[in-house]
């Protein structure tokens, strides 16, 4: 893969930055060729993801009432129990 060629340079020629380049390169060395198919960027987990009890009266309130955001939290709801 490009020896002797500098990290910053090869990304200069595909148009990436080098720090992208930095993090294909670890990915081969740890993977080969395999590590370097796309992956999810998803998250893992979100742990400040709101309960669905939240996101139905969201929905809710924003169906029934047409409110926004703004509407919603001036109001101080009470998700369903």
């Amino acid at each position: 893969m490009n020896e002797g060629r500098s990290v910053h340079s090869v990304a200069a020629d595909f148009g990436i930055s080098a720090r992208a380049d930095y993090r294909w390169l670890v990915r081969f060395r740890e993977h080969g060729y395999a590590g370097l198919h796309s992956t999810s960027s998803r998250p893992h987990s979100s742990p400040y993801q709101l309960p669905d009890s939240w996101i139905v009266c969201i929905r809710l309130y924003r169906q029934t009432f047409k409110w926004c955001a703004r509407k919603i939290a001036e109001n101080e709801m009470d998700p369903p129990t």
